[in-house]
């Protein structure tokens, strides 16, 4: 057997292990979630969906999901198989189907990140850059805000959060809004072809269809980013635009018309810091809180600046996490303040944030003579050791004590 055929078995095994890991790590995190989470709701209106054909909220590509995956579960195999085991699937199919709809979304959104990683980094083909790429994937996976200061007070309100395990919709989301923005990337200075374009409309529509946040922001930042990069939109950039937008636009229409013929009394309004200070006791810690859920990707960018300014990724990241989060802080949703709605997209965009960091920071530790003795790469790893074990303990935390989100 040749090196090469080897090297290739070896880089399967290493799949195979780190995504039984991903499946077994979010299958069991996403489990209490299940009862206590936002799944709950959301897994009763697919039920009624599919029992009514219609739908009492907005955003529904997770319900159909959910529904598809649900009449993938083979009843008579399993009755085949034990009784008691086919008993378990009718009484608890629904929650079954979740489960499963859940893990999926995070084995997608694994391999959505090993290949852009593996495409950023350009590593060797060797087992280690192998090992390397799957743990970084996981580390993008398991990375929550700095939360040991206030822990006390609260694991997740107030923060910022690239990953959440209650919230079912945002997780698809995200796996829509990852691969969309790197497409972006990839084809702003180039020519669409049709088959493109489609793909991307197809991404803009599922993003846009699962959790409308992040979309509302993706929009207007493509256009400013063409106009700081180009000086103008060029018959490209329209092209790009008018496949990426046009699709957003029409489910963003649709959800808006749903909600207005819905008995939705809520209504969204103008208020600067009014849903932020709800679960904040003061604007300084609002800002704070900030910097503990970005504290990695803030230090990444500021110690690398000059080499990355000029950057495509760096410009439109920026942009979008800029308008997301003015999203956040100038709106809200009356009189639902409290339920933070407008926090989503700005939660997509620190996700986006972590993984470009995380890209900067390795490439910047490849070039080093001596790695992980300069400051650009020690005080990075300081804050990026943080978050993955402030992860780890908010992970525990919702499964050895699940209950509402605080």
């Amino acid at each position: 057997m040749t090196e090469d055929k080897l090297t290739s078995h070896s880089h399967w095994g290493i799949k195979l292990l780190y995504n039984v890991f991903i499946m077994v790590w979010f299958a069991v995190g996403t489990y209490p979630q299940l009862y206590s989470g936002d799944f709950a709701p959301h897994l009763h209106y697919a039920r009624y969906f599919a029992e009514t054909g219609h739908s009492p909220i907005q955003h529904i590509a997770f319900h159909r999901l959910v529904i598809i995956v649900k009449a993938l579960l083979p009843p008579d195999i399993i009755s085949e198989i034990s009784y008691r085991l086919s008993r378990i699937v009718e009484d608890h199919g629904w929650e079954i189907a979740g489960l499963a709809t859940a893990v999926l979304i995070y084995l997608g959104t694994a391999w959505i990140l090993y290949f852009i990683l593996k495409d950023s980094l350009k590593l060797d083909r060797t087992c280690f850059s192998e090992i390397k790429i799957w743990t970084l994937v996981v580390v993008c996976l398991l990375v929550m805000p700095i939360n040991f200061f206030f822990l006390q007070e609260r694991l997740t309100l107030g923060y910022y959060s690239a990953n959440v395990l209650h919230n079912p919709t945002f997780i698809l989301s995200r796996l829509f809004s990852l691969l969309l923005f790197y497409l972006c990337l990839v084809w702003t200075e180039k020519e669409i072809s049709f088959k493109t374009g489609m793909l991307l409309s197809i991404l803009s529509l599922l993003s846009t269809a699962s959790k409308p946040n992040f979309m509302m922001a993706l929009i207007p930042s493509l256009c400013i980013f063409f106009l700081i990069r180009n000086k103008s939109i060029r018959r490209e950039n329209y092209k790009l635009l008018f496949f990426v937008g046009i699709p957003a636009f029409i489910v963003l229409l649709i959800q808006f018309l749903m909600r207005s013929g819905s008995a939705e009394t809520s209504k969204f309004v103008f208020a600067p810091f009014m849903a932020v200070l709800t679960r904040v006791p003061n604007i300084p810690m609002v800002f704070l809180l900030l910097f503990l859920s970005l504290a990695f990707p803030i230090t990444v960018f500021i110690l690398n600046w000059k080499s990355i300014k000029q950057k495509a990724a760096t410009q439109l990241l920026l942009i979008t996490l800029a308008i997301n989060y003015l999203l956040f802080i100038l709106f809200a949703e009356v009189p639902k303040a409290g339920h933070l709605n407008f926090i989503w997209g700005m939660m997509t965009a620190v996700f986006l944030s972590f993984a470009y960091a995380i890209v900067v920071w390795v490439k910047q530790i490849n070039i080093e003579e001596k790695p992980l003795r300069s400051i650009k790469s020690l005080l990075p790893l300081t804050f990026l050791l943080l978050h993955i074990a402030s992860g780890f303990l908010y992970y525990f935390s919702v499964v050895l004590y699940p209950g509402p989100v605080w």
